[in-house]
C-alpha cells in the first residue's frame, strides 16, 4: 500500500492542492523518510519527496523544498517512469518560482500538468 501511496496519490493530491495533508500524512509515517533498495521502493520514495517538493513549493518553504531536492536521485530513475517524475520535478520547480526549471521539456509532454503548474498558488 505504501508504494500506491507514494507513487500514485501523493504527487496528485499535491499537485491538485492538498499539499498540507501531504505533509501531515508524511509527518506521521516517518517511514517515507527511509532509504530503499529494491527499484519500485526507490522509484516510491523519490515520487513521495517530489509531492513534498509541490507540498513545500505551494507554502512557499524553501529551505524544505531545498532539502527533498537534495535527496532525489534522478540518475537512478527507472526509464519507464522517468519522464513522469521529469515532469513533477519541472512542476514543483515552477510553482516554487524557478523560471527555467531543470526538466522542463518532459513538462511539456504533460499538457494538463503544465497547465496547473501556473496555477495561483
Amino acid at each position: 500500500m505504501h508504494h500506491l501511496l507514494g507513487m500514485e496519490a501523493f504527487p496528485i493530491m499535491a499537485v491538485l492542492g492538498y499539499g498540507e495533508d501531504v505533509l501531515q500524512i508524511a509527518g506521521q509515517f516517518k517511514a517515507f523518510e527511509a532509504e530503499r533498495i529494491h527499484w519500485s521502493a526507490s522509484l516510491d520514495l523519490d515520487m513521495t519527496r517530489i509531492a513534498l517538493m509541490i507540498a513545500y513549493a505551494d507554502q512557499g518553504n524553501f529551505q524544505r523544498f531545498l532539502e527533498m531536492e537534495t535527496l532525489i536521485q534522478p540518475e537512478n530513475w527507472y526509464v519507464s517512469y522517468r519522464d513522469y517524475q521529469q515532469s513533477l520535478y519541472a512542476f514543483a520547480e515552477i510553482r516554487m518560482g524557478r523560471s527555467t526549471p531543470k526538466f522542463h521539456s518532459a513538462l511539456n509532454r504533460f499538457p494538463g500538468l503544465k497547465a496547473l503548474s501556473g496555477r495561483a498558488k
